[in-house]
């Protein structure tokens, strides 16, 4: 591979990457997307404290800080769905359902034993990559993960 190509930006590589790579990209913007639109649909008091985790075949998943308010969207739901149908912008809404995860504990982590292994190649292209990122931590990350090739 030529050097040039490595030096490619970050922006560039997501941009031009393979399929299931764009695919992924498509649903993190049509999720950000949905944010904006369906939390300017709820209570006020409930915007900060929920994020939109899904929506796959109709089903709209949310996360929340707490149960109380897990509990106060479910019961609204038939009536979320009523406002969220006459937006025909979005789409299809069948059912809301909510999980609750504070916004300060991590998610939880795979065990080593389920972590993926890269090719030789593969680490060296994202060595490569992370070198062009000027954000330390993101770089740092992007190391952190070149290092796990297959032996």
């Amino acid at each position: 591979m030529p050097p040039s190509s490595c030096k490619q930006s970050l922006a560039n590589y997501l941009t031009q990457a393979p399929q299931g790579l764009q695919q992924v990209m498509r649903k993190a913007k049509e999720l950000q997307l949905l944010q904006k639109t369906i939390l300017s649909t709820l209570e006020p008091s409930w915007q900060k404290d929920c994020d939109i985790a899904n929506l796959r075949d109709g089903c709209l998943v949310l996360i929340t800080t707490n149960a109380t308010i897990a509990t106060q969207i479910t019961f609204k739901a038939p009536e979320l769905l009523k406002q969220l149908r006459t937006n025909t912008t979005l789409p299809l809404i069948k059912e809301i359902r909510c999980k609750v995860r504070p916004f300060n504990t991590p998610s939880p982590t795979k065990t080593s034993k389920n972590t993926a292994l890269l090719s030789t190649e593969t680490a060296h292209l994202i060595k490569k990559m992370a070198e062009t990122i000027e954000d330390k931590k993101l770089q740092e990350v992007m190391q952190r993960i070149a290092t796990r090739v297959k032996k």
